[in-house]
């Protein structure tokens, strides 16, 4: 691997560390738990569900939990906009995802080309509830990254850190 490569996409994401409190990150997780959850699914021309590209859980939350994160994303619109030099003139509402051991989601494209309801999107933002750890803990996931491609063989890990936004 390049290092030059990883070090380019390394500047290339826009990171928010501590954009939430831990007590906000409990709340959502909270949510999470108690709302249903369904296998999530993937776009290939269409939605489905494809347990060998990827295997993590899609959760309904409260509208309260929903508006938690809009909130956020709204006030880090601006920062978006100037780090990324475009105009953001909509939004998805957010997904809450919760990835349960050996669960994954394999290389793939966050914009994909034709997706119904995602053609507009040009940035993905990602919230994380828990941090990585060794062992098992209360807010702590084991294991994991967010793994971040630049269309090469170059890739960056990102570690889940509670609260912390990546874009």
């Amino acid at each position: 691997m390049d290092v030059m490569s990883r070090e380019a996409l390394a500047r290339a994401i826009l990171r928010w560390p501590g954009a939430i409190d831990e007590a906000g990150c409990a709340r959502l997780r909270g949510a999470m738990d108690r709302g249903s959850a369904s296998p999530a699914e993937i776009w290939d021309g269409d939605y489905r569900l494809d347990l060998d590209v990827r295997r993590t859980w899609d959760s309904d939350v409260d509208a309260g939990a929903i508006a938690i994160v809009d909130a956020l994303f709204d006030q880090l619109t601006v920062d978006v906009e100037r780090f990324f030099r475009f105009r953001v003139t909509r939004r998805e509402g957010p997904g809450f995802l919760r990835y349960e051991r050996g669960g994954f989601y394999r290389c793939h494209r966050d914009i994909p080309d034709g997706a119904m309801g995602a053609d507009h999107r040009r940035v993905s933002i990602v919230l994380f509830l828990s941090t990585a750890a060794q062992r098992p803990a209360t807010g702590h996931c084991v294991g994991g990254a967010l793994r971040l491609h630049d269309g090469t063989d170059a890739f960056l890990d990102v570690e889940p850190l509670a609260g912390q936004v990546v874009a």
